[in-house]
C-alpha cells in the first residue's frame, strides 16, 4: 500500500504547511501610549461654559476614566518598556521596533510575555486596561487592548501574527521527499502494460494537492482573519461557520482525487498465453480468453473532478484539455464486465491484436481508434 501511504504523507505535509502559514496567533495584547495631556486639554478647552464638565485635577481626570482598569507600573521592566514605547516614534533603533504594528506608536505582545504576563489575566477579562507611571515629566499612561483574529492579522507584525509561518516550508519538503523517494512499484513482467507515471499519476496528484490545499487554507484565513475571532469554524463568530464548513468538506472531497492517481499507479496489465491478468491496489485477477464473450470499444468521459479542474483553470485564464478517453469494455460469459482505459495505456494495441487472434469479437463503432492504437502500440 505504498501508493496510498505516499499520498497520505504528501497531503499531511501540505495541509500542515497551510496550517502553519495561515493560522493566526490570537489573542495578542496591543500596547500604546495614551495622550493624557491632549485629552485633558480637549475636555477643558475654552468653549460654552454650560457644556464644559466640572473642573478637576489631572490625576482625578485620569482616575475617573480608568477607574477599576488601571494598574501602577512596578519594577524596572515596566519603566523600561514604557520609556521605549514613548520614544518609539523618534527612534528607528528602538528595541520595540520589531513589535511595531501598522500604527506607529503601538506595539504587540503575546499574553505570556513579560512584563505583560503580570497583568495579562486581568487584561483578558476586561478586554482593556491601563498602566500608569509617574515620571519627572509627569504622568505616563499606557493602554493595553486585547486584539483577536482579523485585528491581529491586519495590524500586528507578521512574526507575531503568524509565529509558525517560518516553519511552513519544512512539512512541504518532507511530504515531497516522501512522495518522490518512497519505492515505486516495479514492473511485474518485462512486457507488462502500465499507465504513464507523469500523465496519469504525478499530474493528477499535483492538481489534487494544489486545489485541496487552497480549499483547506481558505477556512483558516476566513475564520482566523476575517471573522474577528480565533474560532476555526467560526459558528459563534457571526455565522462564518456556514462559509468555512463547506470549504472543509470540499477540501476533503478533492482529496479523494488522490485515489484516482493511486489506482493508476497500482494498475498493471500482463498478457498471458491463455488470457490477461491485471493488478490493482486491491489485488489481481485473471480473465481467460475463453471466458470473454466480447470486447466493446467505448468512450470513457473524464471524471467530474477533472472537469472541475479544467473549468476552474479556464476561469483563471489557463488552458487545459479535458478530452475524453476510450477503452475496452470486456464482458465475460458470467456477465461480469471489466473496463480498461485503453487510450491512456501505452502499448494497448498489442492487447487488441491478441484478443482478435484469440477469437474474441471486438464491437463498437470506433474502429478507427482501434487502428490508431494498433499503429501506435
Amino acid at each position: 500500500m505504498l501508493a496510498i501511504l505516499r499520498r497520505v504523507l504528501l497531503a499531511a505535509g501540505l495541509l500542515s504547511a497551510a496550517w502553519l502559514a495561515f493560522h493566526v496567533e490570537t489573542p495578542l495584547v496591543r500596547l500604546s501610549i495614551e495622550d493624557v495631556s491632549g485629552a485633558y486639554e480637549k475636555a477643558f478647552a475654552r468653549g460654552n461654559p454650560a457644556q464644559m464638565p466640572p473642573y478637576e485635577p489631572l490625576a482625578a481626570f485620569v482616575g475617573d476614566r480608568t477607574k477599576g482598569r488601571s494598574f501602577a507600573a512596578e519594577g524596572p521592566e515596566w519603566r523600561q518598556l514604557l520609556g521605549d514605547l514613548a520614544a518609539l516614534g523618534a527612534s528607528s533603533r528602538s528595541p520595540l521596533a520589531s513589535r511595531r504594528g501598522q500604527t506607529e506608536r503601538a506595539v504587540f505582545f503575546r499574553p505570556d510575555e513579560p512584563p505583560v504576563a503580570e497583568i495579562a489575566p486581568r487584561v483578558l477579562d476586561r478586554g482593556i486596561a491601563f498602566v500608569r507611571l509617574l515620571t519627572p515629566q509627569g504622568l505616563r499612561l499606557a493602554r493595553l487592548t486585547v486584539v483577536r483574529g482579523g485585528e491581529v492579522a491586519a495590524n500586528a507584525p507578521e512574526w507575531l501574527a503568524y509565529p509558525h509561518r517560518r516553519w511552513a516550508a519544512w512539512p512541504v519538503l518532507a511530504g515531497a521527499l516522501c512522495y518522490a523517494f518512497l519505492p515505486w512499484r516495479r514492473q511485474r513482467a518485462p512486457d507488462a502494460l502500465r499507465y504513464g507515471r507523469l500523465r496519469m499519476v504525478v499530474v493528477p496528484d499535483v492538481l489534487a494537492a494544489v486545489v485541496c490545499v487552497v480549499l483547506f487554507a481558505l477556512p483558516i484565513v476566513i475564520a482566523g482573519s476575517s471573522s474577528g475571532s480565533g474560532a476555526l469554524l467560526g459558528f459563534s463568530a457571526g455565522g462564518w461557520g456556514l462559509v468555512t464548513l463547506p470549504l472543509w468538506l470540499l477540501a476533503g472531497a478533492v482529496g479523494c482525487a488522490f485515489g484516482f492517481s493511486a489506482w493508476h499507479e497500482g494498475f498493471e496489465l500482463v498478457v498471458e498465453p491463455h488470457g490477461v491478468r491485471y493488478f490493482t491496489l486491491l489485488g489481481d485477477r485473471r480473465i481467460a480468453f475463453a471466458a470473454m464473450r466480447r470486447a466493446e470499444c467505448v468512450e470513457i468521459k473524464s471524471p467530474p473532478w477533472r472537469r472541475g479542474f479544467v473549468a476552474v483553470f479556464g476561469a483563471l485564464g489557463g488552458r487545459m484539455a479535458s478530452r475524453p478517453e476510450w477503452g475496452l469494455d470486456i464482458t465475460e460469459t458470467d456477465g461480469r464486465r471489466t473496463r480498461i482505459a485503453s487510450s491512456a495505456l501505452p502499448g494497448f494495441a498489442r492487447v487488441i491484436d491478441v484478443l482478435e487472434a484469440s477469437g474474441v469479437p471486438i464491437e463498437g463503432p470506433d474502429g478507427a481508434r482501434l487502428r490508431t492504437a494498433r499503429g501506435g502500440g
